[in-house]
């Protein structure tokens, strides 16, 4: 089935700059779980963010391969 996600991914956030933003874990269904860094002394509010963001897959679920590449948002 095409509509499940996989849970138990685990990913990250990093700015064009690399800077950590934030790090992930999938659950049921597929869906990101988001928890912010800490940069420079404050917690990023992932809400305020704006402009182009990369997110690389660290962890892969049991039985599947990694995606190497990663992903550009903006």
């Amino acid at each position: 089935d095409d509509d499940v996600g996989l849970s138990g991914a685990e990913f990250e956030l990093k700015n064009t700059d690399n800077t950590l933003i934030a790090t992930g874990k999938s659950g049921d269904g597929g869906a990101i779980e988001w928890k912010p860094a800490t940069v420079n002394g404050n917690t990023v509010n992932l809400y305020a963010l704006n402009g182009e963001f990369k997110i690389y897959e660290t962890k892969a679920p049991d039985g599947y391969m990694k995606n190497d590449s990663g992903w550009t948002v903006t």
